[in-house]
């Protein structure tokens, strides 16, 4: 229960099917390597890090300035990024194979 207000609170609720597949994916393969498990886990943290960082750098809670909130942008374009190249390696096995 403590963790489900912060997930609200940024969005992260709305990405947890992407995750839950990236998952299961991982889950299935064989062979998995640290990039396979540290993208995902990237994308989480640039999607809560600008709040951690205005929090720790502004104790007035002012308005948060435009540069910390391209973070949980680049997060959700890693995501797709992770599904585009996944996608993109099965259909050129299927091509190929």
């Amino acid at each position: 229960m403590l963790i489900t207000g912060r997930l609200f609170e940024s969005n992260l609720t709305l990405l947890l099917p992407a995750y839950f597949l990236l998952a299961e994916k991982l889950h299935g393969e064989q062979i998995i390597n640290w990039k396979q498990i540290a993208l995902p886990i990237a994308s989480v943290i640039l999607i809560d890090i600008h709040r951690v960082i205005w929090t720790l750098a502004n104790p007035d809670k002012q308005a948060l300035p435009w540069f910390l909130l391209i973070f949980p942008f680049l997060g959700v374009m890693l995501v797709w990024l992770i599904f585009a190249v996944k996608r993109l390696r099965e259909i050129k096995t299927l091509k190929y194979g």
